[in-house]
């Protein structure tokens, strides 16, 4: 029973993670550009945020592929015969 809370707490995280990822994305764009004010990097903000959303879809595809995988681990097909 604890396996399931787990799973269940670790799939439940994926977004949170993916979107940590786009958010970190945009931190490091806008730290590593020369904005003096803070409309300025708004700005460069929002001209990164296409690339924030696909960075963090491609993150929760990748997390869930791999959740997926690991998680088949040790399951067997089931044979209906007739």
């Amino acid at each position: 029973m604890p396996v399931y809370a787990l799973s269940s707490i670790l799939l439940g995280g994926l977004p949170i993670v993916s979107i940590a990822a786009g958010v970190a994305q945009r931190q490091m764009c806008i730290r590593d550009s020369d904005t003096p004010t803070v409309s300025d990097a708004v700005v460069h903000s929002l001209a990164m945020l296409p690339v924030a959303a696909l960075l963090t879809m491609f993150v929760f595809a990748l997390l869930t592929l791999m959740a997926v995988r690991l998680l088949a681990i040790g399951l067997s097909l089931i044979h209906i015969s007739e």
